[in-house]
Parts: structure tokens; sequence; C-alpha cells
């Protein structure tokens, strides 16, 4: 029974290449990240991370410095998928960013039927990769938009079939609330006449801060539709961040057959100018068993924090207008090498009027 439901659940994630199925390269549905994962998924209204490659391109234009993002998911028997992702923030306001994913389905028994029952006949492999690359930066008025292009393989047994799909994200957050939308494979080149999983999903996020002593709480809803299948998907969750260093999350998937509540933890540590993020989130899979998904954040490289920190030592005169921007810019330029890093660390200090008049300065 196990290894009958160990062929059910691979043919499930990778599809069916023979062109036989309606879809093809069903690995990409799932969740990056453990953070989103203990999220239940609903992550396109947040899309914070490197991991937004994935979930929303869009907001991959939040990132301030280059990030590095890893995750191990072990499913069910021998099947496992590892990500590792990218983003690295331009000097032009742009963040290139991307992702490869790797599904290995183990070694899988294989049965012929001899007369009125099966016969071991072997074993076969399945297996699923995709590597994706994208970019996204600031439209207007604080909208992120992003576009990224995935190259798609898949191989079950001696037959395979390969495709590509491409994704288009917006992202707008603001203190508190945030939504995007994005629409995953909008246009695709199929697998052996399997389409690749086509979806449009919209999300809303919700970030409070200090609702309790040194707690700040985050809530996120995502709903959508998957057009290939054609059923409603989406999810829900909520996070608490304790002292600013520890996470708590509960979510809720929606419209995922096998999957329902998810339960992570996290925490973050900075250490000589570079932070760690680590997460794990714990799903379980109906009557086949519990999965773990393990996930590793890393940010490093110059940022505003940085120019902060240096700019900070000259001393800031009250009056805004004899304010030597061309001196702080330079400062900031020197240290960080971006424009948009400038910005956001004039906002950080003077407020939106002081960028405002920056602005029509014409800096």
């Amino acid at each position: 029974m196990k290894k009958i439901m160990g062929v059910i659940v691979v043919m499930m994630m990778v599809g069916e290449v023979i062109g036989a199925g309606r879809t093809g390269a069903e690995f990409l549905k799932i969740p990056v990240g453990a953070r989103a994962s203990g999220l239940g998924g609903g992550y396109v209204g947040l899309a914070e991370g490197v991991i937004a490659s994935y979930w929303n391109i869009g907001g991959l234009g939040q990132l301030r410095r280059q990030s590095v993002s890893v995750m191990h998911l072990m499913y069910v028997g021998e099947i496992s998928y590892d990500y590792i992702g990218y983003g690295y923030p331009m000097s032009n306001g742009m963040v290139a960013g991307g992702y490869v994913g790797v599904l290995n389905g183990g070694s899988i028994d294989k049965y012929v039927e001899v007369g009125n029952g099966y016969q071991s006949d072997g074993s076969f492999s399945a297996s699923g990769m995709v590597i994706s690359g994208g970019i996204a930066k600031e439209i207007e008025g604080g909208i992120l938009g992003g576009v990224s292009m995935k190259v798609v393989s898949e191989s079950i047994g001696g037959d395979s079939g390969s495709g590509y799909g491409v994704d288009v994200g917006i992202l707008k957050r603001g203190e508190e609330i945030g939504y995007g939308v994005v629409m995953k494979n909008i246009l695709q080149g199929q697998i052996k006449e399997a389409d690749l999983p086509m979806s449009i999903m919209g999300g809303v996020s919700y970030t409070k801060r200090g609702i309790g002593k040194d707690m700040d709480f985050t809530g996120v809803m995502d709903i959508g539709y998957d057009v290939t299948e054609g059923n409603m998907i989406g999810g829900l969750g909520g996070e608490l961040l304790i002292q600013g260093q520890i996470f708590v999350r509960l979510g809720y998937r929606i419209g995922n057959s096998i999957e329902g509540i998810s339960i992570g933890v996290g925490g973050k540590y900075s250490s000589q100018g570079i932070d760690y993020g680590i997460d794990l989130a714990y799903v379980p899979v109906q009557e086949l068993g519990n999965n773990i998904r393990l996930s590793l954040d890393i940010e490093f490289g110059r940022g505003v924090e940085k120019a902060v920190k240096v700019i900070k030592k000259e001393e800031v005169p009250e009056v805004v207008p004899e304010f030597p921007f061309l001196e702080l810019g330079l400062a900031v330029f020197s240290v960080t090498e971006s424009y948009r890093d400038f910005l956001d660390f004039v906002e950080l200090c003077f407020g939106e009027d002081f960028q405002k008049y920056l602005v029509a300065s014409g800096v």
C-alpha cells in the first residue's frame, strides 16, 4: 500500500509527461519557503524576501540587499524537493532574481499485470526541475511590478519532456496594508501537450506593530483561480513576531486536496552586517503522513542600513531647505551605490516631505 501511495503521489506532483494528463509539471505547485508554507501559502500580498520570485515576482522589488534562500522539503516516502533562490538589487532601481527547484521522486517499485495479479518488474524514478529568472522594479506611486520566465523539465521512467512559463505580478505595500496580484504561467510552452499549471491569484496582507509587549502581527489571505484545473485556490494565515526575533505561524491552504492546516516557527539573527533567518513549517498530509519544510535565508551586502550608520556620524541640520543634500547623496552613493537607497535613507530620516522637496529640486 505504501509503495502504491508513493506512485500516486509522484504522479500527482510530477504530472503526466506522456501527454495523457491535463496538467504537466504539477510540482510547480509545491509552496516555496517555510515561512510562506507556515502561513498557509497566503503570500501574494506580502511577498517578502527572495522567495517573492516564486509567489509574486513584483514583490522582488522590495529587496534592499543581496539575498539567498534555500529550502529542503521531505514530502512522503523518498520524495523530496530542494530549492535555492537569489536576489540582487541593482543601482538602477531594478532587482534581479531567480531560483532553481529540483524534485526527486526516489526509486519506485514497478509492477506489471500478470493474469489476475501483479508481478515486480524492477523500479523506475521520477524527477522534475525548474529554473526561473526575472526582474522587478517600482512602476509608479509605490506599485512594484515584475516579470519572470521559467524553464521546466520532468521525467518519469524513460519518458521526459520540457516547457516554459511566464509569470507577471504587481505589489503595493503600505505601512500596514499590502495587496498584490500574480498571473502564473500566463504564457507557456506545453510539456508534451500537457499544460503547465496556470493560475490567477490576488492577495492582501496586514501588519500591525506593537500589538502587545514586544510583539508584531502579520495576517495574510490569498484567493484565486486555478485556470488549468478549474477550481478555487488560496490560503490564509497569521504570524506573531516576538521580541523582534522569534516567529510563530498558523495557516490553512484552500483548494488543496491533501494539505490543509500548517504550523510554523522561525527566528532571525544579525551578525557583522549579515542577517540570518531560519524557518520551519510542519504540514500534515492526510493519510500520507506529514511533511516538514526547512528554510534558511541570508541577506548581505551594502544597503541603506549601513548608509544610515555612516551618515548619522554627520551633524544633521534642523532646517530642511538648507540641508546639504548633495553631500549627503555623495556619501550614500559611496556606501550603497544606489539612488533608491538614497531615497530610502532620506525618507527614514526626514519623512516624505523632505523626499518630495528633493524630487521637486531635481535631485
